[in-house]
Protein backbone atom coordinates (compact mmCIF):
# COMPACT_ATOMS: atom_id res chain seq x y z
CA UNK A 1 0.00 0.00 0.00
CA UNK A 2 1.26 3.25 -0.99
CA UNK A 3 1.77 5.54 1.69
CA UNK A 4 0.30 9.18 1.55
CA UNK A 5 2.96 12.14 1.78
CA UNK A 6 2.93 14.16 4.32
CA UNK A 7 1.99 17.58 3.61
CA UNK A 8 4.19 20.27 5.04
CA UNK A 9 2.67 24.01 5.74
CA UNK A 10 3.75 27.35 6.60
CA UNK A 11 2.64 28.06 9.92
CA UNK A 12 2.30 31.63 11.51
CA UNK A 13 0.91 33.33 14.49
CA UNK A 14 -2.26 35.31 13.00
CA UNK A 15 -2.26 38.99 14.18
CA UNK A 16 -3.93 41.85 13.90
CA UNK A 17 -1.45 42.86 11.26
CA UNK A 18 -1.69 39.42 9.04
CA UNK A 19 -5.41 38.83 9.46
CA UNK A 20 -6.16 40.32 5.87
CA UNK A 21 -4.24 37.07 4.89
CA UNK A 22 -6.93 34.76 6.95
CA UNK A 23 -10.36 36.15 6.87
CA UNK A 24 -11.63 34.65 3.68
CA UNK A 25 -11.03 31.40 6.51
CA UNK A 26 -13.88 32.66 8.37
CA UNK A 27 -15.75 33.65 5.53
CA UNK A 28 -16.26 30.22 3.97
CA UNK A 29 -17.42 29.08 7.28
CA UNK A 30 -20.27 29.87 7.46
CA UNK A 31 -22.09 27.03 8.27
CA UNK A 32 -20.28 27.41 11.44
CA UNK A 33 -21.11 30.96 11.92
CA UNK A 34 -24.84 30.34 11.38
CA UNK A 35 -25.13 27.56 13.41
CA UNK A 36 -22.97 29.35 16.52
CA UNK A 37 -24.02 32.61 15.87
CA UNK A 38 -27.16 32.64 13.53
CA UNK A 39 -25.70 34.38 10.90
CA UNK A 40 -23.02 34.70 8.47
CA UNK A 41 -19.41 35.64 9.83
CA UNK A 42 -18.29 39.20 9.64
CA UNK A 43 -14.64 40.99 10.22
CA UNK A 44 -15.21 41.76 13.88
CA UNK A 45 -15.62 38.38 14.41
CA UNK A 46 -12.10 37.50 13.08
CA UNK A 47 -10.39 40.65 14.56
CA UNK A 48 -12.93 38.99 18.35
CA UNK A 49 -10.97 35.53 17.96
CA UNK A 50 -7.86 36.72 17.62
CA UNK A 51 -8.61 39.35 20.35
CA UNK A 52 -10.26 36.87 22.89
CA UNK A 53 -8.64 37.01 26.29
CA UNK A 54 -9.81 34.90 29.54
CA UNK A 55 -9.66 36.73 33.06
CA UNK A 56 -6.86 35.74 34.76
CA UNK A 57 -5.51 34.38 32.16
CA UNK A 58 -1.93 35.44 30.92
CA UNK A 59 -2.16 36.76 27.21
CA UNK A 60 0.98 34.95 26.00
CA UNK A 61 -0.90 31.21 26.50
CA UNK A 62 -3.31 32.53 23.75
CA UNK A 63 -1.96 31.11 20.09
CA UNK A 64 -3.58 32.16 17.31
CA UNK A 65 -2.26 29.61 14.43
CA UNK A 66 -2.55 29.97 10.54
CA UNK A 67 -1.54 27.37 8.06
CA UNK A 68 -1.03 28.35 4.71
CA UNK A 69 0.16 26.44 1.01
CA UNK A 70 1.89 28.37 -0.76
CA UNK A 71 1.02 31.39 0.67
CA UNK A 72 -2.81 30.62 0.60
CA UNK A 73 -4.51 30.10 3.74
CA UNK A 74 -5.58 26.85 4.40
CA UNK A 75 -6.67 26.82 8.27
CA UNK A 76 -6.66 28.16 11.04
CA UNK A 77 -6.54 27.25 14.75
CA UNK A 78 -7.23 29.33 18.19
CA UNK A 79 -5.80 27.52 21.11
CA UNK A 80 -5.16 28.42 25.28
CA UNK A 81 -2.34 26.34 26.53
CA UNK A 82 -2.92 25.54 30.31
CA UNK A 83 -6.78 25.89 30.12
CA UNK A 84 -8.53 25.23 32.25
CA UNK A 85 -5.63 23.61 34.02
CA UNK A 86 -2.27 23.37 33.53
CA UNK A 87 -2.52 19.43 31.82
CA UNK A 88 -5.15 20.80 29.04
CA UNK A 89 -4.79 22.34 25.96
CA UNK A 90 -8.17 24.05 24.60
CA UNK A 91 -9.28 24.43 21.13
CA UNK A 92 -11.23 27.55 21.05
CA UNK A 93 -11.64 27.18 17.15
CA UNK A 94 -10.76 25.61 14.59
CA UNK A 95 -11.70 26.65 10.68
CA UNK A 96 -10.16 25.05 7.44
CA UNK A 97 -10.89 27.07 4.71
CA UNK A 98 -13.72 25.42 1.92
CA UNK A 99 -11.36 24.04 -0.16
CA UNK A 100 -9.21 22.15 1.86
CA UNK A 101 -12.47 20.51 3.28
CA UNK A 102 -13.02 16.77 3.15
CA UNK A 103 -9.11 16.26 2.20
CA UNK A 104 -7.93 15.02 5.14
CA UNK A 105 -6.27 18.39 5.74
CA UNK A 106 -7.92 19.22 9.28
CA UNK A 107 -7.39 16.08 9.84
CA UNK A 108 -3.60 16.13 9.41
CA UNK A 109 -3.16 19.30 10.89
CA UNK A 110 -5.14 18.31 14.50
CA UNK A 111 -3.00 14.81 14.42
CA UNK A 112 0.22 16.80 13.84
CA UNK A 113 -1.00 19.07 16.59
CA UNK A 114 -1.69 16.15 19.07
CA UNK A 115 2.38 14.08 18.20
CA UNK A 116 3.57 17.95 19.29
CA UNK A 117 2.16 17.48 22.28
CA UNK A 118 3.34 13.83 22.87
CA UNK A 119 6.65 15.10 25.37
CA UNK A 120 4.83 17.81 26.77
CA UNK A 121 3.29 18.64 30.37
CA UNK A 122 -0.11 18.69 28.23
CA UNK A 123 -1.84 15.59 28.74
CA UNK A 124 -5.42 16.01 27.12
CA UNK A 125 -6.84 18.39 24.54
CA UNK A 126 -10.43 19.82 25.05
CA UNK A 127 -12.67 21.77 23.19
CA UNK A 128 -16.52 22.64 23.08
CA UNK A 129 -18.97 21.57 20.41
CA UNK A 130 -23.01 22.53 19.87
CA UNK A 131 -24.76 19.24 20.48
CA UNK A 132 -26.26 20.74 16.39
CA UNK A 133 -23.09 20.99 15.02
CA UNK A 134 -22.95 17.36 13.27
CA UNK A 135 -20.36 18.22 10.96
CA UNK A 136 -17.75 18.90 13.90
CA UNK A 137 -18.92 16.38 15.85
CA UNK A 138 -18.44 13.86 13.90
CA UNK A 139 -14.78 15.04 12.84
CA UNK A 140 -13.84 15.57 16.31
CA UNK A 141 -14.94 11.85 16.82
CA UNK A 142 -13.42 10.47 13.79
CA UNK A 143 -9.85 11.94 15.42
CA UNK A 144 -10.34 10.12 18.46
CA UNK A 145 -12.13 12.77 20.77
CA UNK A 146 -15.05 12.00 23.39
CA UNK A 147 -17.69 13.31 24.87
CA UNK A 148 -17.04 14.21 28.69
CA UNK A 149 -19.51 16.61 29.99
CA UNK A 150 -22.76 18.55 28.69
CA UNK A 151 -23.92 22.12 29.26
CA UNK A 152 -27.72 22.59 28.03
CA UNK A 153 -28.97 25.75 27.61
CA UNK A 154 -32.02 27.34 26.07
CA UNK A 155 -31.08 26.73 22.42
CA UNK A 156 -28.46 24.29 22.55
CA UNK A 157 -26.51 21.58 24.34
CA UNK A 158 -22.73 22.36 24.56
CA UNK A 159 -20.66 18.96 24.47
CA UNK A 160 -16.87 19.18 25.88
CA UNK A 161 -14.93 16.74 24.00
CA UNK A 162 -11.34 15.58 24.64
CA UNK A 163 -8.53 13.44 23.33
CA UNK A 164 -5.86 12.40 26.38
CA UNK A 165 -2.42 12.26 25.16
Amino acid sequence: MKKKKHHCYEVEYITLDNVNKYEDVFYCNNEYYMITEGRVATRSDCIETIEYTIEGISKNKFHNIGFADKGEPVACLFVIEGYPDNATLWIGLFLVHDKYKRKHVGTELIKDLILSLKDTNIKQIRLSVQDNNSSGLSFWKNIGFSIVDKTESESHNNFTMEYVI
